[in-house]
């Protein structure tokens, strides 16, 4: 079942930037989050996707501000959310593509929806998270 990524689901979190290393199969995502109610403090977080099957972003604008996070772990799912860029993409992907992604049950689904701007998903077999708190009045 399609769930908000927990503990954070990263819900108005700042996307400052997107690195992808196809040949590790790794992309890092490095998240800005205010910490309310004191928007003083803020939190830089750097998800890490590991052995990355398939990914699609969408959407770059010059503010890039995400809605949420979520994680599924049904290939099922993964087709009926993204059923549109699916048919979209019939014919462009290399054959066998889909069955691969469906035979390997350890691959989860990420889903970054967007208030603005990037979007996408991530088809990896791990995500890891750090974080790193910030004070905007002794880091500026």
């Amino acid at each position: 079942m399609l769930a908000d990524l927990e503990p954070n689901s990263f819900h108005d979190g700042i996307i400052q930037q997107l690195f992808l290393n196809f040949e590790a199969q790794q992309i890092l995502l490095v998240v800005k989050q205010w910490n309310h109610p004191d928007s003083n403090y803020f939190t830089i977080s750097n998800l890490i996707f590991e052995g990355v099957a398939w990914q699609n972003f969408e959407e770059f604008n010059s503010f890039n501000c995400l809605f949420d996070i979520q994680v599924s772990t049904s290939f099922k799912e993964f087709v009926e959310f993204k059923k549109d860029y699916l048919a979209k993409m019939n014919g462009y992907l290399p054959y066998g593509t889909l069955e691969a992604i469906e035979a390997d049950a350890s691959l989860k689904y990420y889903f970054l929806n967007s208030a603005v701007g990037f979007d996408g998903f991530v088809i990896c077999k791990s995500l890891s998270i750090t974080e790193t708190q910030h004070s905007q009045t002794a880091d500026n």
